[in-house]
C-alpha cells in the first residue's frame, strides 16, 4: 500500500478474519502538501482574498466535520 496509490489491509486471522480496509488511491497527491499559508482558502470579504479554484480548503476550518461534506464542492 503506498500514498500515491492505495491499496487494501486484510485480517488474516483472529475474530476479524475478513476484514478489509479499502484505502482509494490519492486523486490530488500534491494536495494538502501544498498548503500553505499563502495559498489557503480566504474569503472574498478577506482583505487578501483567495477564492480562487487553486485554493487550498482546510478541513479543520470547519467547527463541525458535517458541515465540510455538506459543503458545495466546485
Amino acid at each position: 500500500m503506498t500514498k500515491i496509490s492505495g491499496g487494501t489491509v486484510e485480517v488474516k486471522s483472529g475474530s476479524l478474519t475478513g476484514s478489509k480496509l479499502i484505502i482509494s488511491a490519492d486523486p490530488n497527491p500534491n494536495r494538502p502538501e501544498s498548503y500553505t499559508w499563502d495559498n489557503r482558502w480566504r474569503p472574498s470579504t478577506d482583505k487578501n482574498p483567495n477564492t480562487t479554484l487553486d485554493a487550498v480548503r482546510a478541513i479543520n476550518e470547519y467547527d463541525e466535520i458535517f458541515r465540510f461534506f455538506r459543503q458545495r464542492k466546485r
